[in-house]
């Protein structure tokens, strides 16, 4: 039983609304359904037919500015289009680190997320020069 894509990472957060419109407005994820019966509250986010982030909700946490490390080190996305993805990081005030890993041939895009959680883009190295 071979592992063969992504399916979800979840994030706790003491305010998961504040992390939707963030992820809404830099990722365009949208909110969509969820199973009741899950334990906590929590929202589900989707970028087509599959969530792929959950937020639970009402869960303390200690963020990086705290001085502790974050439980979730980070989550990864793919795209294409890297330069209209670093206009809307700017046009946003999204501070980024653009990482080109050319062994498998991306250039990553890190940020940290509006909750402290780090966050990186992927793009692929041939897309644009």
């Amino acid at each position: 039983m071979p592992v063969h894509a992504f399916d979800h990472v979840n994030i706790h957060s003491e305010d998961p609304e504040w992390l939707v419109e963030w992820y809404e407005d830099v990722l365009g994820l949208r909110v969509g359904p969820r199973p009741n019966g899950l334990g906590a509250d929590g929202i589900w986010l989707l970028p087509g037919d599959q969530a792929i982030l959950h937020l639970d909700a009402a869960v303390s946490v200690q963020r990086p500015d705290q001085g502790t490390v974050p439980a979730l080190e980070q989550v990864a996305f793919r795209a294409t289009n890297r330069p209209e993805f670093l206009k809307h990081l700017a046009d946003r005030e999204v501070d980024n680190n653009p990482v080109e890993v050319t062994e498998i041939g991306i250039v990553q895009i890190n940020y940290h997320d509006c909750d402290g959680n780090h966050v990186h883009v992927d793009f692929p190295t041939q897309e644009y020069p």
